[in-house]
């Protein structure tokens, strides 16, 4: 009776190996999330790093036309912070301060989502990767009808460079 029992646990250990096995080359990728590796660089600038000026090739020769062509170009260094502006942050500032973006004062009352559509003929416009959507701003992230319910730890959307220079 003994080595009927010990065949099936056998069996069953070898089929739950497997399992486990087939599982760990199978199993979804835990999400990578990349950190700054650079400290801080000082008091003067807490959150931020320094990035070195330097050379790089603006544009391309192989992309879209308006992409191109590509020239030799040189940027300053600049202070950086070190993550985004999450939706959260973002509030307090204008919590604080009372301000208001772009998108909430334009005329039009809005800013442009991105929602591609089309075939691949089609996507090569960048047109027709972007929608406009009324009442879309940071405190709307897709529209009018919503908010920022679940999202205040992510990056602020609908900035443009007056919103970050405030």
């Amino acid at each position: 009776m003994r080595k009927p029992h010990m065949a099936l646990a056998l069996v069953a250990a070898s089929v739950l190996g497997a399992l486990y096995g087939w599982s760990r080359v199978h199993a979804p990728a835990q999400p990578t999330v990349a950190r700054c590796a650079l400290p801080p660089t000082g008091a003067e600038h807490p959150g931020m790093v320094w990035v070195p000026g330097g050379q790089f090739k603006l544009g391309t020769d192989v992309g879209f036309p308006e992409e191109g062509p590509a020239i030799p170009a040189r940027v300053a260094g600049f202070w950086m912070d070190q993550t985004e502006v999450t939706n959260a942050q973002f509030a307090q500032f204008v919590a604080a301060t009372g301000y208001r973006t772009v998108a909430e004062t334009a005329a039009l009352g809005g800013s442009a989502i991105f929602r591609p559509h089309g075939d691949a003929i089609a996507m090569r416009a960048f047109v027709n990767w972007w929608q406009f959507m009324p009442g879309a701003n940071w405190r709307h992230p897709q529209g009018a009808r919503t908010s920022l319910a679940g999202v205040a730890a992510h990056p602020v959307v609908h900035i443009v460079y007056e919103d970050a220079l405030a």
